[in-house]
């Protein structure tokens, strides 16, 4: 989560950054932090205000990705990602 969140607030590909740190020893990437970038996470067994619908309807211009948790996080975690970028 925390790599993805990076590459949204600086609209920049880490992953390649990595490789090229390994390949060449360079980081060539550009960035300047021109969005702030959240993680909001929901647990299923809780009741919210507002449904997971009415968020995404609300906020879909603000929301870059979404998804469940899954795999090895699921069982520590059982929360939905939103992270969103706010100019």
């Amino acid at each position: 989560m925390t790599t993805d969140m990076f590459n949204f607030a600086n609209d920049i590909d880490i992953y390649k950054e990595w490789a090229h740190i390994i390949v060449h020893n360079q980081f060539t990437a550009e960035y300047s932090r021109k969005y702030h970038c959240c993680y909001v996470g929901r647990k299923f067994k809780c009741r919210y205000f507002h449904t997971h619908e009415e968020i995404l309807a609300n906020l879909s211009d603000r929301i870059v990705y979404h998804e469940r948790i899954s795999g090895i996080f699921s069982k520590r975690i059982r929360r939905l990602w939103l992270p969103g970028t706010f100019a």
